[in-house]
Formats: structure tokens, C-alpha cells, sequence
């Protein structure tokens, strides 16, 4: 059965590389839960358990676990979170160049971590499927647009540091054009949704809670279907349009308060 399948190449891949340098970051491939294991050679395996076990062995702690596949089937989040390791989903899909709502909303997960936990000694572990491309691509975005690291630095200092180099063409130059981003504003970037049907593999946010659609548990009206629908046709204009930094910051804020704006309003005329 797909669900219970190895992950393809997955074998090919080392676990789980270095600490990154200058950095608390450290990149693994997925681990499999023992449903999916069981069809590896008991030496190759690689679980939940074994990544806070073999990080741990070279003297770090990990205190969050950010996935960036694209699926939910290998292996179960509880298996970091039972054993007090925060786990955070965010939705790539593969082979493209992630999305700027991916990027930022990986930003928003670490410095609300760091933040937290300034006082502690603790790692954040990042993976993909083999926690190269993907993963690589979203640390490096980190280390150039947060922490200020020349481009061919940030992927010299990853792939040594994972032991397998970032492969994809298209992502290697994508980040050889990033710079330091003082645009980035944290903590206003959603959460980043897998879609079932019409995947936009550029952005995606079809599934989101809008500011504009709060309903408090009954069925919306028309008019309120209607400015729904075009407060998320402004919204995904606006992210399409604007990939270079964050979307355009100031006017995102802009579009989120004016979807509460409104459902102020609608709620002052209900209530009259």
C-alpha cells in the first residue's frame, strides 16, 4: 500500500547531518513511522525517536521539528510532540521553488521559537523527503535574508554540514539572487495549507481562516459569501504579485484590517 511505501531514493540519503554553522539548524530526511520501517533493513532504520536520540548524541537538544513535505502519511506528529519537541506542519510541495508563503511562514515558526526560548540551548531540526532541496532552500532563505550570510556561503556552509549538496538548478539560483531582507515583518504570515483540488503550487492559501469570513458557527449569506470570495481574490492577487519580499508587507496589514474592518461593521448593523 502508497501509505506504508518508503519514500523514493530515501535510502540514498544520509539521516541526519551537522548543526549548521553559525546557526541552530540542523536538516534530516523524513523520518518513517515503524509501520513504514518495517520494510527496512533494521540497520538503515530511521524514526522519530532516533532523530532526538542521535542529535542528542552529538550534544545538542532538540526543541522543534519543522516538516515541509507535502504529505502527512510518514510518520505521526505525537511521536515529537509525547516526548516535548514542538512540531510545526508547513506545506511544500516538491520540485518547484517553494513559495514566498512558505519561506515567511518558516521565518514566523523559528524567530517565534528562538524567541520563546532565547535562554535555552535548544536546535531546530528541518526536513523534507531527503532533506536536501527543499530543505536546504528554506534554511539557506534563513541564513541570507535573517542572519545576513553571502548566498554561497549559506549553501557551502548547508551542504557540508548535511553531507549531500543542494541539487536543483532552479534553487541554487534563486537564492545566489537573495540579499538581507529588512522588509520581513514577523508573525503575520498564515498558515500554509495543503489543497485538495486546484493547487497553486506558487501560493497557497485556499484553505485559510480569512479575517473576512467569521461567522461564529452559522451559515454565512450571500452578501457575506460574496465580499468573502472577493476579500480571497485580493488577497491571492496581492501574494501573487508580490513575491519578492513578503508579499508586500504594509499592504497585507492593510488587507487584514480591512477584512476585520468589515466584519465589525456587519456585526454593528446585525446587532441594531
Amino acid at each position: 500500500m502508497y501509505q506504508y511505501s518508503v519514500p523514493e531514493r530515501w535510502d540514498e540519503y544520509t539521516s541526519l547531518g551537522e548543526v549548521i554553522n553559525g546557526t541552530k539548524f540542523v536538516a534530516f530526511k523524513v523520518p518513517l513511522k515503524k509501520e513504514i520501517l518495517s520494510a527496512v533493513h533494521k540497520n538503515d532504520r530511521f524514526g522519530p525517536e532516533d532523530v532526538i536520540e542521535k542529535i542528542k548524541e552529538k550534544g545538542h537538544v532538540l526543541g522543534l521539528v519543522i516538516d515541509i513535505t507535502y504529505t502527512d502519511r510518514y510518520y505521526y506528529q505525537t511521536e515529537f510532540t509525547e516526548k516535548k519537541v514542538e512540531h510545526e506542519k508547513i506545506y511544500c510541495g516538491g520540485h518547484d521553488v517553494p513559495s514566498d508563503a512558505v519561506v515567511y511562514r518558516f521565518f514566523d515558526v523559528v524567530e517565534k521559537f528562538f524567541i520563546k526560548n532565547k535562554n535555552e540551548e535548544m536546535v531546530v531540526g528541518v526536513h523534507c523527503t531527503h532533506g536536501v532541496n527543499r530543505t536546504g532552500y528554506i534554511v539557506c532563505r534563513y541564513m541570507i535574508e535573517r542572519l545576513g550570510i553571502d548566498p554561497s556561503k549559506a549553501m557551502e556552509d548547508f551542504n557540508k554540514a548535511r553531507g549531500h549538496s543542494i541539487e536543483r538548478k532552479p534553487y541554487i539560483d534563486d537564492l545566489l539572487a537573495r540579499k538581507d531582507n529588512p522588509d520581513y515583518v514577523m508573525g503575520i504570515h498564515p498558515p500554509v495549507l495543503k489543497e485538495v483540488k486546484n493547487y497553486n503550487k506558487r501560493n497557497n492559501y485556499s484553505n485559510t481562516q480569512w479575517p473576512g469570513n467569521k461567522t461564529h458557527g452559522r451559515t454565512p449569506n450571500v452578501m457575506e459569501v460574496k465580499q468573502d470570495r472577493k476579500f480571497q481574490r485580493d488577497f491571492q492577487s496581492l501574494t501573487l504579485n508580490n513575491s519578492s519580499h513578503a508579499f508586500g508587507e504594509q499592504d497585507k496589514r492593510k488587507l487584514y484590517e480591512r477584512g476585520e474592518k468589515e466584519q465589525v461593521e456587519k456585526e454593528s448593523l446585525r446587532n441594531r
